[in-house]
């Protein structure tokens, strides 16, 4: 076996040389003028995104008008629900709830009790084992100082129940004092 031979070329061509140099600088300078363009078009695009800005900013100037004026209406709405509440948290809990412990019998159950503070009116819903038990207990609560004009909204003898329970409910003003 024969050692492989090695051979070396001093001599080389000079166009080849000179043509690859002309390739790398040819190269070069149409990546230079690309990364020109794209910089330009960049520059464009940046430019019409703030014309865009200022245009979307000068259409919602009149938009937040409106939105103010809806927040104003907004604003007052809860304004009254507020005020709703501030009425019932002040209303005469205490007394109301005294007068109706005073007037508790073992023969009436109360369901509900719902106020009305804006009109000061209390809806009672109650059941009671008799209809005389019921018209006592309307009694006992018109002889109360906390109510006034007690009327009585509805009443029905639960016939399917062996007892004959009658439900009822009605409407009471109370006396503020101020």
């Amino acid at each position: 076996m024969a050692a492989p031979i090695l051979t070396l070329d001093f001599k080389r061509d000079p166009f080849l040389r000179r043509s690859m140099g002309a390739l790398l600088l040819l190269g070069g300078a149409c990546a230079g003028v690309a990364v020109t363009l794209a910089f330009a078009e960049a520059d464009q695009a940046l430019l019409q995104v703030k014309q865009e800005t200022a245009e979307l900013r000068q259409e919602s100037a009149p938009r937040t008008e409106q939105k103010s004026t809806m927040d104003a209406t907004q604003l007052a709405a809860e304004i009254k629900h507020a005020n709703d509440i501030i009425r019932q948290l002040n209303l005469p809990w205490d007394k109301l709830f005294m007068a109706l412990e005073s007037t508790s019998n073992n023969q009436v159950a109360l369901l509900g009790i719902q106020p009305d503070a804006r009109k000061q009116l209390i809806h009672i819903s109650g059941e009671a084992k008799s209809l005389e038990t019921m018209l006592d207990y309307l009694a006992q609560l018109r002889g109360q100082e906390t109510f006034a004009q007690i009327a009585l909204s509805s009443h029905e003898i639960k016939t399917q129940d062996p007892d004959k329970p009658v439900r009822f409910s009605l409407s009471a003003k109370w006396a503020t004092a101020r």
